[in-house]
């Protein structure tokens, strides 16, 4: 399989849309800080046990997220992969 071409990348729009981003990340944090600041502590603590209650179900410390075993799965075949690659032809 061949490689693809690398994809032309305009520097200064990249700066630009990168400082964009960042300007961006910095409104949103401001906005969740004056959010959070209005609520009260009860409040605060209500939406703690609600998520911790969301998550608990997911949450099973003896087995790994559904994510990291398909994860290790992929790794594995790039592994298989490699090994096939590498192997002489008259061998396979």
């Amino acid at each position: 399989m061949k490689p693809e071409p690398p994809i032309p990348i305009d520097g200064a729009q990249f700066r630009a849309w990168l400082e964009g981003m960042r300007q961006a990340q910095a409104r949103i944090e401001q906005e969740k800080t004056a959010w959070l600041r209005q609520l009260t502590p009860e409040q605060s603590l209500a939406m703690y046990h609600a998520l911790w209650e969301a998550s608990t179900p997911r949450w099973d410390p003896a087995r790994p997220s559904e994510f990291i075993m398909r994860l290790q799965q992929v790794f594995q075949r790039i592994r298989e992969a490699h090994a096939r690659e590498s192997t002489p032809a008259s061998s396979r």
